[in-house]
C-alpha cells in the first residue's frame, strides 16, 4: 500500500514538473516570437522563419523543373534526337 502512495507522489510531483516545464517554453516561445522592435531576436526569428519557406519552395519548385526536364529528356531520347 505504502509502495502505491510512493508512486502516485511520484507521479504527481513528475506531472507539475512537466507542466512547469511547458509553461516556461510556452513563454519563450512566445518571447522568441514577438516581433515588436524591443525586441530584435523575435524579428531575427521571424527573418529566418521566411527564409527557409522560401528555400523550401525553391526546392520543391527546381525538383519540379527537374522532373519535368527529365521528361522532356526522355521524349527526345526516344525519338532519336
Amino acid at each position: 500500500m505504502q509502495r502505491a502512495v510512493d508512486v502516485e507522489a511520484s507521479l504527481t510531483k513528475m506531472s507539475n514538473d512537466l507542466q512547469e516545464t511547458i509553461e516556461e517554453l510556452n513563454v519563450t516561445h512566445e518571447r522568441a516570437l514577438d516581433t515588436s522592435s524591443s525586441n530584435s531576436l523575435g524579428q531575427v526569428v521571424r527573418t529566418f522563419n521566411e527564409h527557409l519557406t522560401t528555400l523550401l519552395w525553391l526546392e520543391t519548385t527546381s525538383q519540379k523543373i527537374e522532373s519535368e526536364l527529365e521528361t522532356v529528356g526522355r521524349g527526345f531520347q526516344q525519338i532519336g534526337m
